[in-house]
């Protein structure tokens, strides 16, 4: 990719070892969270929403007083964008419409002193971070080390992709890692999380401090067996490796259809019994995280918690994850 450089504007193309990725663990190129290869592998949903950079981020140090991103929106917007985090505080969202290449700018007139960027892409828009603007001259240095180098890997549903939340950066996962200064990757895939051994395969296949496992309501009316080997499936291939199984979290809509609530109560005992089936798993209850009294001004339909929502779900779920690093 051809970058000119303006007299007090430096321009670095991505992909640039001095802006480190995280959250895409199988592609070396683009945004994607599945290479070429396993998206022909996997159900149509998946490779679908694998093109959605869910937990994806770009992290750096810079003195720059100017911050500018030369990006494209391959897809339309649904009011997300690219969060920005100045050292660990939120700055601003870019939202971008589906078109040409823009530059689009962070900030500017900063004082020249070392801050951590930490840029989260959208969990649902397909975007590209091309290249990255500073001020001529500016210093780069990497961001903050992470305290283990290996990630938490969270894999599930459209709340672990982070549906119902506008900030990419306040999904339930990223609010986790962020706590406990983490990598992690977000392998939720809306509707589409149902346990399939393609993708258990690629799941299985990144190197994790721990798996979370949260399908929720995506798991719908399949075979209890199919959860189970689920589990035996990621336990076989990194046996060290704790297991966390979620139950899914109370709905609303459980309130109103005996059906949704007859099949939401069968999914939860399926994940019990494979829990109770495979020794030293931890099963943690999602009415725990968000129960019939907690939804009101935490979930935008009742089903998807909101920021808040998140937020809650993060802080109660905290103190399981973070025994792993004890």
């Amino acid at each position: 990719m051809q970058i000119e450089n303006s007299r007090d504007l430096r321009w670095y193309a991505i992909p640039d070892d001095r802006f480190r990725r995280h959250g895409l663990p199988a592609c070396s190129h683009g945004y994607s969270r599945l290479p070429m290869a396993a998206r022909a592998a996997v159900p149509q949903a998946v490779a679908e929403q694998s093109q959605y950079a869910a937990g994806a981020r770009l992290r750096f140090a810079t003195n720059s007083s100017r911050l500018v991103l030369r990006c494209q929106a391959l897809s339309k917007s649904k009011g997300h964008g690219i969060d920005c985090l100045v050292d660990g505080v939120y700055w601003k969202t870019l939202l971008l419409s589906r078109g040409d290449l823009n530059d689009v700018m962070v900030f500017r007139d900063l004082p020249t002193e070392m801050r951590s960027i930490e840029l989260y892409l959208p969990h649902e828009q397909e975007v590209d971070v091309c290249a990255v603007g500073l001020q001529a001259g500016a210093d780069i240095a990497p961001a903050r080390p992470y305290r283990d180098d290996l990630p938490l890997v969270f894999y599930g549903s459209s709340i672990v992709q982070g549906a119902g939340v506008n900030l990419s950066c306040m999904s339930y996962p990223a609010i986790i890692a962020r706590e406990l200064n983490s990598d992690f990757i977000n392998w939720g895939f809306y509707g589409a999380g149902r346990g399939e051994p393609e993708v258990i395969d690629l799941v299985a296949g990144c190197p994790a401090k721990a798996f979370i496992l949260d399908l929720g309501k995506s798991y719908g009316i399949q075979p209890a067996d199919v959860y189970l080997r689920m589990l035996k499936q990621l336990r076989q291939a990194q046996p060290a490796v704790p297991l966390v199984v979620i139950t899914p979290v109370f709905s609303s809509r459980e309130c109103f259809d005996s059906g949704f609530r007859t099949r939401t109560q069968r999914t939860r005992q399926i994940m019990r019994e494979a829990v109770e089936a495979l020794e030293g798993v931890l099963l943690v209850e999602g009415e725990t995280l968000l129960g019939e009294r907690d939804w009101p001004g935490l979930s935008p339909d009742g089903l998807h918690p909101n920021e808040k929502g998140c937020a809650e779900t993060a802080k109660r779920l905290l103190p399981v994850i973070q025994a792993f690093y004890c």
